[in-house]
């Protein structure tokens, strides 16, 4: 099985090769070739089993808390920025280099500083 996959015909401006996260545990994508709504472009090596991407991979979200506070209404409590309160502001930085991750230590996820085989995507 390959460790990343392409897509072929995706909405522009949507990355066209994915790989899964294992620190993240959600597929990742970024961007080989420039679009009307895209100019940053990552290089890759054409190599599916031993992908190397340059430069980095930044992947910033806000996560939600695992039990979020919830008003007698049902609806989340805010916080005084405005954000479910207990949210959190995740970061996954990587580099993938010949079919290897390396998590930098701005990871907010258990596998920071660590490297790690890419997984195959089933």
């Amino acid at each position: 099985m390959a460790k990343l996959y392409k897509v072929d015909n995706w909405e522009p401006g949507l990355p066209d090769v994915h790989f899964h996260c294992p620190g993240c545990n959600c597929d990742h994508g970024v961007w080989i070739q420039k679009t009307e709504k895209n100019n940053d472009v990552w290089s890759f090596n054409n190599n599916d089993d031993k992908p190397t991407f340059s430069p980095s991979i930044l992947v910033k979200w806000v996560g939600m808390p695992d039990n979020p506070e919830k008003d007698e209404n049902g609806k989340y409590i805010l916080d005084d920025t405005g954000r479910i309160k207990g949210a959190k502001d995740m970061v996954c930085h990587s580099f993938v280099r010949d079919g290897m991750i390396q998590f930098l230590g701005d990871c907010t996820h258990k596998l920071a500083g660590q490297t790690v085989e890419l997984p195959e995507i089933n």
